[in-house]
């Protein structure tokens, strides 16, 4: 259980320092990824199917971060 705790620790470090090196857009745009991680997660353990709407939300947060990158 403490492992996981130093993980979380870590991971809200290193997006404090994310928001502090990069411009906000792209770490925020980021930042929804884990919801597209939550619903693998889910898929893989679980063996939760996505509905209609989740698969459009992680198609949206995809294009979101593309057209991040792109610019």
């Amino acid at each position: 259980m403490a492992a996981l705790a130093e993980l979380l620790v870590g991971i809200a470090i290193g997006l404090a320092t994310a928001y502090q090196a990069a411009p906000p857009v792209v770490v925020a745009t980021f930042d929804y990824s884990y919801l597209i991680f939550a619903t693998l997660w889910g898929y893989a353990i679980f063996s939760q199917l996505p509905d209609a709407p989740t698969i459009l939300g992680m198609m949206l947060i995809a294009g979101a971060g593309l057209l991040v990158i792109r610019r």
